[in-house]
């Protein structure tokens, strides 16, 4: 009887050392288990945000720094400024792939007028990793560090799937598009002018999104082999290219600038982009990457990396932590009764 008493008055004592051990255990274990996702999902702060070339009115002055890349279009010509400062590495890969040739006979396959326009799947042998082509060139490469720049309309950027996955592909937005910029490929390489904008906004988007948010949309995966690249332009008759791409010295840019300047004077700026009214922008969507290659040969698949499965692993988490305290707390009440029922039993049976 004196041993069960001193149990009781011991674990008395100690009643209150279980609960701060469990609330302990649980808080670890929701830390554990949240903080990757949320760290995924930190906001910037907005004083520490970059502007975009639309946020800054000198635009010409960027243009005159940066370094120009003249493309022809089926809609017509569109210049891109590339910022060294901006992306050092995404800028070095753009450069080397449009002086390869990469950036010519480029199908326009992902046209979203509220979102982006998504490109750099080549129908070029040499520039395809899987027939040839140079790793270096073509292959995975190193994230840029963010500078947390917002993108707003005409910003260009590399798509990717993961933590260093940038390969080939580009895109630009249409619009200020807040969603992007989270994900650590997201670091704007550069800019398309505003002026340019109006023909890139021309480019056809009828065909919507790709597959698989699109079940009627251009499948990127026929553009895989060589056989169903070449005869993507008769499966999609009005889907818009690149017919070439070529860096221009500071020269043949001022040039550049000057007659383009003249015949939008002589225009009146009557251009119209010819833009058709969007379907809402989408910017849980993460520009994909395509291509994805195996030991034994080709594949494809869309890796599609969408914060919205981050926030769910997050709540996930959360929901796993307070689950594990009630489940705690639970334990920490039967103790608690059981040890009140000895003790009430030991008080009677001393009585007796």
């Amino acid at each position: 009887s004196r041993g069960k008493m001193h149990s009781v008055q011991h674990a008395a004592r100690h009643a209150h050392v279980l609960p701060c051990v469990c609330c302990s255990l649980a808080l670890m274990l929701m830390l554990a288990f949240a903080s990757p996702a949320v760290a995924q999902f930190e906001i910037p702060d907005k004083d520490t945000i970059v502007p975009s070339p639309e946020s800054i009115k000198d635009q010409d002055a960027l243009i005159q720094k940066g370094t120009t890349v003249l493309c022809s279009s089926t809609k017509g010509d569109i210049r891109m400024i590339i910022m060294q400062e901006w992306a050092p590495k995404g800028a070095a890969r753009i450069l080397k792939l449009v002086k390869a040739g990469c950036f010519d006979k480029l199908p326009l396959f992902r046209v979203l007028p509220s979102f982006l326009t998504q490109f750099g799947m080549s129908c070029k042998e040499e520039c395809r990793l899987f027939t040839g082509g140079d790793q270096s060139l073509l292959g995975e490469f190193p994230d840029d560090k963010s500078k947390n720049m917002a993108f707003q309309d005409g910003v260009m950027s590399f798509a990717g799937s993961g933590q260093n996955s940038r390969t080939t592909q580009v895109f630009v937005t249409h619009g200020d598009q807040e969603g992007l910029g989270k994900q650590p490929w997201e670091v704007p390489f550069g800019f398309v002018p505003k002026r340019d904008m109006d023909t890139w906004k021309r480019i056809y988007s009828g065909y919507g999104d790709i597959v698989p948010f699109n079940k009627d949309g251009i499948d990127p995966s026929i553009m895989i082999n060589i056989e169903g690249c070449a005869t993507l332009n008769q499966t999609f008759p009005k889907l818009d290219y690149i017919n070439s791409c070529s860096v221009l010295s500071a020269e043949e840019a001022k040039a550049h600038r000057e007659r383009a300047e003249a015949a939008t004077q002589k225009a009146k700026g009557g251009s119209s982009t010819g833009n058709r009214p969007g379907k809402g922008k989408r910017s849980y969507v993460v520009p994909a990457q395509a291509e994805v290659r195996t030991q034994k040969g080709l594949s494809s698949s869309m890796n599609v990396q969408s914060g919205a499965f981050d926030a769910f692993s997050g709540a996930m988490a959360i929901n796993f932590g307070v689950l594990a305290s009630a489940a705690l707390f639970v334990v920490y009440r039967v103790w608690i009764v059981r040890n009140r029922r000895r003790a009430g039993q030991s008080k009677g049976a001393r009585a007796l």
